[in-house]
């Protein structure tokens, strides 16, 4: 079957009002727990009470052929900070097998990317 890597995201700080983040990707299949919109969408839901517990993104790569694949993410809030935020991407790579995520070691503030 097809492979899939998994990494996590967490807020740095508490929101003062819910935090949406879409994950997308161009040729792979990007899985969330929630449903925060549309059906098309991957999405993560960080609220005041949650957003110190990391959430899980699950990509599924779809073309074989790629060496690999760039998820973007999209963050929408009303609160002042998030909804200025320019997310990092997270870049899946292939090399032979398995698929591995490039080493997502760093803190980009205000996310923390964990493996």
């Amino acid at each position: 079957g097809d492979q899939e890597v998994s990494y996590t995201i967490v807020l740095a700080t508490r929101p003062t009002t819910d935090v949406l983040i879409d994950a997308a990707a161009e040729k792979s299949v990007v899985q969330t727990a929630v449903d925060c919109h549309a059906e098309e969408s991957a999405c993560l839901r960080f609220t005041p009470e949650n957003w110190r517990t990391p959430q899980t993104v699950t990509v599924i790569p779809g073309d074989p052929g790629e060496a690999g694949e760039t998820i973007t993410h999209l963050v929408s809030s009303s609160d002042p900070f998030y909804g200025e935020i320019q997310a990092p991407s997270v870049r899946i790579q292939r090399s032979g097998s398995p698929i591995r995520t490039d080493d997502v070691r760093s803190v980009y503030l205000p996310f923390v990317l964990n493996r």
